[in-house]
């Protein structure tokens, strides 16, 4: 039986150096560049957000955009018109050659998008959260309406609306938009 040391010198267990244009040249090399990726996929984030605008919007569309449409409206209420804001304003984010981490910037831009939709459930007359197709159209669907329901139930309407306005400010932060909010804070104090 062959020792370890005489099987790691057997000729089959050797690699082959790599040939100039073989598979190892192929991975070093590719046809779309680093940038060109990040281009792309902001591209295709700004194309979705357009897409999607005109399928809340329109009511000339296809069953596949209208059925879109309804489902945005039924999960996020009033979200479907910000998300579709949000996700231009994402795709930018991969365009600008500035510090900006696409990230943090989509991250926080969800942030903030769950603030506003949770503020509008909070809005809902009566509490009345998942009561009707109608409310959770109009006001924050299913997701910003189960937000609004836990802060209602644990901490009232007040606190709610304060807990979500700190929310959102902490999505802006985020995003990196550290100077706009504390001008907004700055003027709103003065006033």
């Amino acid at each position: 039986m062959p020792s370890p040391a005489a099987k790691s010198k057997s000729p089959k267990s050797r690699t082959a150096p790599a040939r100039p244009g073989g598979r190892a040249a192929a991975k070093q090399q590719s046809v779309i560049d680093d940038g060109a990726r990040r281009e792309i996929v902001g591209v295709a984030l700004c194309v979705l957000g357009i897409a999607l605008m005109v399928a809340v919007l329109s009511h000339n569309s296809g069953f596949a955009a209208r059925a879109g449409a309804g489902a945005l409206k039924m999960a996020f209420g009033i979200g479907a018109y910000v998300i579709p804001i949000f996700l231009v304003l994402w795709g930018i984010s991969f365009f600008v050659r500035a510090e900006i981490h696409e990230g943090r910037t989509g991250l926080g831009l969800g942030i903030v998008g769950l603030a506003i939709i949770s503020m509008a459930a909070l809005t809902t007359p009566y509490a009345a959260f998942f009561d009707a197709t109608a409310v959770l159209a109009n006001h924050g669907g299913y997701v910003g309406g189960a937000v609004a329901w836990a802060l209602y139930k644990s901490v009232g309407l007040t606190i709610g609306f304060v807990l979500l306005g700190g929310l959102l400010v902490v999505g802006l932060i985020i995003t990196g938009s550290r100077a706009s909010v504390s001008t907004a804070l700055v003027r709103a104090a003065r006033s």
